[in-house]
């Protein structure tokens, strides 16, 4: 199995006529070719390698500006790091809403004989809540 082009991968200006922005390797070898076959015109990646990974690329940073993607630390450990902290946030504050629904929950049973508006008002609040949970879990909101 081969390898793919070694990083980093810059953008190289090509063309004479009309200027295009060009992938090339550190030393400015092109990753990719203009071919024609049965009249159709497109590029065409040298190495296999190369073009799953423009695919994986690609597929991973969907739904993400350029802009934002060009400021993201190159350091994948440190984006690692990153992702396990927000993971470890996210279900905190999950456990964190879970025991409080339970508490709300558990006061509007016992609040229904003094007030039955603000034990509703406060189910209301305790349905918001597991809507949040259930959208952050996944589920339907």
């Amino acid at each position: 199995m081969s390898k793919h082009t070694p990083e980093p991968w810059v953008l190289f200006e090509v063309g004479d006529r009309f200027k295009y922005q060009c992938p090339v390797s550190s030393d400015k070898t092109s990753i990719l070719t203009v071919t024609s076959e049965d009249d159709m015109h497109f590029g065409a990646v040298y190495k296999d390698e190369d073009a799953r990974r423009i695919v994986a690329c690609v597929n991973a940073f969907a739904g993400i500006d350029i802009e934002q993607i060009e400021c993201m630390p190159m350091d994948i450990k440190t984006l690692a790091q990153s992702f396990v902290q927000m993971t470890l946030q996210r279900d905190n504050l999950l456990l964190t809403l879970e025991k409080t629904s339970e508490n709300l929950s558990d006061a509007a049973s016992k609040m229904k004989w003094f007030s039955v508006s603000a034990a509703q008002k406060m189910l209301r609040i305790v349905d918001d809540v597991n809507a949040v949970i259930a959208k952050t879990k996944g589920g339907a909101a």
